[in-house]
């Protein structure tokens, strides 16, 4: 039934991130034929005519501009279209000071057939909000086709992603700085254009290659979920030292991560793991073929084609 897919995603714009290499990995397994739009990179004019003229069996909507931009409304109910939502923000927050882009959301649902979140905590709260189904699907990653090691990136412990001084953000600002005052991490943050491309590029190397990889969502207190970063460390065969929150080992059981509750805790996982390589690459193996068999992208796609036909 799903042969032909347009995916709406930033894929031009950010190439080498692991979910838009992954989204496209997927469907090759599946031999499904796809089409990419992106919504940063081209016009809503040009994404209509490519999506009209390929006539696909379904568009799957990657990033919240689809639906800032009005994409479901111009493509139209004849047809299916689904939003997979990866990022996560409190309830409040939304009902207050992302309140215009909510009253987007809704407004946009009744052209999708299917909503998607990365987290169990909403479900709920968005089929109120949006009155469309909503299911929960989590993040995945691109897979590797081996493990590589670059002695360029040996960190002793590394973090990549972004520290902010938004109110919502700064908890994890400050428990990522707390750790770092405590022992030996390298933080790629904050980057943006050509450096931003190359770090993504060479993620699977530097998250292999570490001895250690600081993995903290922004936020930990929501049933099932976690950032992107939760399923690419492990799934580029990092050794992970992740925070806890609930239903983590659903995704990642113990053995395949270490997890942490407290910054103390944190740091004993990092230099336990320096000391012990044998144990060590015993993480990194098992976290790599974890992912590769549970967190594919072509184990997700099936499951939003699967929702679909129920």
């Amino acid at each position: 039934m799903f042969q032909k897919i347009a995916i709406v995603a930033a894929i031009y714009y950010e190439p080498y991130a692991p979910d838009h290499k992954g989204l496209k990995q997927g469907l090759e397994w599946l031999n499904c034929k796809y089409i990419v739009c992106d919504p940063i990179t081209e016009s809503p004019s040009k994404i209509l005519r490519k999506i009209k003229d390929f006539h696909p069996d379904l568009v799957l909507h990657h990033m919240s501009r689809c639906l800032i931009l009005g994409l479901p409304e111009m493509i139209g109910k004849d047809i299916p279209q689904v939003f997979w939502m990866l990022d996560y923000r409190p309830q409040d927050y939304f009902l207050t000071k992302l309140k215009w882009e909510l009253d987007i959301y809704k407004y946009q649902a009744q052209f999708l057939k299917y909503w998607f979140i990365s987290n169990k905590c909403q479900i709920s709260f968005w089929k109120e909000q949006l009155k469309i189904p909503v299911d929960f699907l989590p993040h995945a990653c691109y897979i590797v086709n081996k493990l590589e090691y670059d002695k360029r990136f040996h960190y002793p412990c590394v973090f990549m992603g972004g520290m902010y001084n938004d109110e919502i953000f700064k908890p994890r600002k400050e428990f990522i700085q707390k750790i770092a005052n405590m022992t030996n991490i390298k933080l790629i943050l904050n980057c943006s254009g050509e450096e931003r491309q190359e770090n993504w590029f060479n993620m699977p190397k530097i998250y292999y290659s570490s001895d250690a990889v600081l993995d903290i969502s922004h936020f930990w207190n929501c049933k099932g979920y976690a950032s992107g970063r939760f399923f690419y460390t492990s799934g580029y065969g990092a050794a992970a030292v992740s925070k806890w929150f609930p239903d983590c080992e659903e995704l990642y059981p113990s053995g395949t991560k270490l997890y942490f509750n407290t910054t103390e805790e944190a740091v004993d996982l990092i230099h336990w793991l320096q000391k012990n390589s044998k144990e060590r690459e015993k993480i990194k193996q098992k976290a790599f073929n974890y992912g590769k068999k549970h967190h594919n992208y072509a184990i997700r796609w099936k499951k939003i084609f699967e929702t679909l036909k129920q």
